[in-house]
């Protein structure tokens, strides 16, 4: 999917929460995912309000192919071939978003795995929380969700 490039958006710092990937793509373009995996990350400080930036690239899975977008939020979207979408000038004059297709094209076939989240208790709070990694082991490889 694509309007000239994908959803992303930032969030208040007062808040307490960001909102899942896939409630951001159901936002905007009005199509219901669900979220499979973190592929990679990006990290920036001093950016938009003089603020650390942390960039999230995620898969998500298409549970609808059906697009009802919010005209307050975007003002088009379609589904396109994936080559088409690389070839565009927005992905092509950006090294760090041709890096990201580069990432999501071998995610697609299954050449590399992205952060799967894993459940997690810490002593310091003892809550459970989420921690996103790679796993070693292959019996523990995941790469089945394109």
């Amino acid at each position: 999917m694509a309007s000239g490039n994908s959803p992303r958006g930032l969030f208040r710092s007062q808040k307490k929460y960001i909102r899942e990937p896939s409630g951001r793509s159901r936002k905007k373009q009005g199509v219901d995912t669900e979220f499979v995996d973190v592929v990679a990350f990006r990290h920036a400080h001093n950016v938009a309000f003089q603020k650390s930036d942390l960039f999230f690239i995620c898969m998500l899975r298409p549970l609808s192919s059906a697009i009802k977008i919010d005209e307050t939020e975007i003002q088009a979207a379609k589904w396109m071939p994936l080559e088409e979408f690389v070839k565009q000038p927005f992905i092509q004059e950006d090294h760090m978003f041709q890096k990201i297709m580069d990432i999501c094209i071998q995610r697609l076939r299954k050449c590399y795995c992205g952060l799967t989240a894993h459940n997690v208790v810490s002593k310091f709070d003892g809550r459970q929380s989420t921690l996103y990694y790679n796993v070693g082991e292959p019996e523990d490889v995941n790469c089945d969700a394109a």
